[in-house]
């Protein structure tokens, strides 16, 4: 009487009936949830963002001091142009090729340079990097220049780099008219043989056409030092800076369109 009869239970539960059409409805929506859940987060909406009324701010500073004097230093020297501090390369630069093109927009929004100068029209010409901002004895700084580098110049965007402190730099004029005479590169699509783009700039025929005086002792003067093992050749610096003809005053931007 205790023992279990399996066919009366079959008999009291009666048979189990699955309509094919639920079966496959119940597929579709299992496969649309996991597709949901591994789409790249980016190509989702994103939600609208709101703020409570109760909600209370205050103001921090977005850029400091020392910052701010470099900023406008540039300005003094580009005064019709606009410098634009720490734009990620993803505002000023896409991705035209490539085999992982998605992994590349990603580190365009995460990298940046920390000045860049666009002409009169919003083209960004050329990006600055100041070594004053730099942590010391970073081991990843040189690799992160090259990359920048790698990028700004496959779209024919001039890299600089400044080193020592802003009292050592050279006079706005100065830095005006050798920047404005340094081509850009032409858009290329990889490294040189030694691992970093290559230079792609044309120096001067002869001196800088300035007297000594118009440069510090830690900028143009003497003669100059062969760059430093490890740092993209075609990243300028100031002293490569002094070895080019001044620019073209009645149009500074002149050189720059024929190469654009």
């Amino acid at each position: 009487m205790n023992s279990l009869d399996l066919g009366s239970l079959a008999d009291w539960t009666g048979p189990v009936m699955v309509n094919g059409a639920v079966v496959a409805a119940a597929l579709v929506v299992l496969l649309l949830a996991l597709a949901w859940l591994w789409w790249p987060r980016k190509s989702r909406p994103a939600a609208e963002q709101s703020v409570s009324s109760s909600a209370r701010f205050a103001a921090m500073a977005p850029i400091d001091e020392e910052q701010v004097a470099l900023l406008r230093y540039l300005h003094d020297a580009f005064p019709e142009g606009a410098v634009l501090f720490r734009p990620p390369l993803g505002r000023f630069l896409t991705v035209r090729s490539g085999r992982d093109r998605q992994s590349a927009r990603r580190w365009l929004d995460h990298a940046q340079v920390d000045f860049l100068l666009c002409d009169e029209e919003g083209r960004p010409q050329y990006a600055f990097e100041v070594d004053l901002l730099r942590t010391r004895d970073d081991p990843l700084a040189q690799r992160r220049l090259a990359e920048k580098n790698h990028a700004l110049r496959t779209a024919g965007i001039r890299l600089i780099r400044f080193k020592g402190a802003l009292s050592s730099w050279p006079l706005p004029e100065v830095l005006r008219e050798r920047v404005l005479a340094a081509a850009r590169p032409t858009p290329s699509s990889g490294f040189g043989a030694s691992g970093y783009a290559n230079s792609g700039f044309s120096r001067g025929g002869d001196a800088s056409g300035f007297a000594p005086s118009g440069f510090t002792p830690s900028g143009f003067e003497g003669s100059q030092p062969p760059r430093a093992a490890g740092v993209p050749s075609g990243v300028m610096s100031l002293t490569d800076l002094a070895g080019l003809a001044p620019a073209n005053q009645e149009d500074p931007w002149q050189t720059v369109r024929k190469r654009s």
